[in-house]
């Protein structure tokens, strides 16, 4: 079999074209939640003791207008 280069661009040049447009719902925004530009979002690492509900993991998620969206703790 023949190996067939394909440069970055043009790859991307036909993704394009075939790929289909997803928006989801809240990146537009709504009543309860700003659009995706407006919001801040957060990844906590090593959040440990600081992360209880009353702590500064809790407070984040009060926040509408941060999200977070990973948490990492060993």
């Amino acid at each position: 079999m023949k190996n067939i280069l394909i440069s970055r661009r043009t790859l991307l040049k036909g993704a394009t074209v075939a790929a289909p447009y997803v928006i989801t719902s809240t990146a537009l925004g709504n009543a309860d939640t700003p659009p995706a530009n407006e919001r801040v979002t957060l990844g906590h690492i090593g959040v440990g003791g600081r992360g209880g509900i009353g702590q500064l993991f809790g407070h984040f998620q009060q926040c509408k207008l941060a999200q977070s969206v990973a948490v990492a703790d060993a």
